[in-house]
């Protein structure tokens, strides 16, 4: 009894609660950067309807926000089922932008089938 009144010292939590507060706000300047990218992007794209030629490098920069938004998701609430949404969106990410081998691009598309499946047979329903 004695060694579990010790575990949640008062060090622990304001230990525990200041990393909760540090990962928020980390959190928050991600997403500010996230947004700022988004808004720069759609500037950019608008002032030069020409630089859509490069859809690949639009895609690219929009895949990279989107993947961040997701990751920065993950950190506030990492659920199990958040983080394989994170892995999802990564993967699927890295299939529309590289146009490598076909074998690179079977894999991936395996890989988000098996987070897929984990995520419907795997995860009980309260954590989704």
């Amino acid at each position: 009894m004695n060694q579990h009144h010790h575990h949640n010292s008062k060090l622990d939590i304001i230990i525990r609660r200041s990393l909760h507060i540090l990962e928020r706000i980390i959190a928050v300047i991600i997403l500010g950067f996230l947004v700022g990218s988004l808004i720069l992007e759609v500037i950019h794209v608008w002032g030069d309807p020409t630089s859509l030629k490069d859809v690949t490098h639009f895609l690219h920069n929009i895949l990279t926000i989107v993947v961040g938004l997701e990751f920065v998701r993950m950190m506030i609430d990492t659920t199990p089922a958040n983080i394989l949404e994170v892995l999802t969106v990564a993967i699927t990410r890295h299939v529309v932008l590289s146009h490598e081998d076909p074998w690179s691009n079977l894999a991936c598309i395996a890989c988000i089938a098996g987070l897929f499946a984990i995520r419907r047979y795997l995860i009980r329903r309260s954590e989704l």
